[in-house]
């Protein structure tokens, strides 16, 4: 189904808890390959009273397995309201690849999956990376 060894997803975790935190943003290694190191910074633009407002986060997550998911947020059900941009720096075997990884505002257009995703064993958003330039 996904032919990348690395993808995002957004999942539906918590559809009962209507004021809490709803989706979960995940990062999934579904390769064979042992991450040494996962850094990402994630940046977004939001127009609040006729300003723009940008915001950017940077975070280490350490070492990922093979044929693992790591949960890097939390966000609300109405959270998605400006577009985001998720870069990872992926160190494995000796390189380092940095891909980026687009969520659209509210989700809109985004690719949801009919069958369970690779890994997480659910159905949720995906979102396949493009290497920074």
């Amino acid at each position: 189904m996904i032919d990348q060894p690395w993808f995002l997803a957004v999942l539906d975790t918590r559809p009962n808890e209507y004021e809490g935190y709803h989706y979960s943003v995940c990062f999934i290694n579904q390769s064979d390959t042992v991450i040494d190191q996962l850094t990402y910074t994630v940046s977004g633009q939001i127009k609040a009273y006729h300003h723009k407002v940008s915001a950017e986060e940077t975070r280490e997550l350490g070492e990922l397995k093979p044929h693992y998911v790591v949960e890097i947020e939390h966000v609300p059900k109405k959270g998605f309201i400006g577009d985001l941009i998720y870069s990872f720096d992926i160190f494995s075997e000796g390189k380092k690849e940095t891909l980026c990884f687009f969520i659209p505002k509210q989700l809109t257009g985004a690719a949801f999956s009919l069958y369970d995703l690779p890994i997480v064993h659910q159905r949720g958003y995906f979102f396949l990376g493009e290497p920074k330039t």
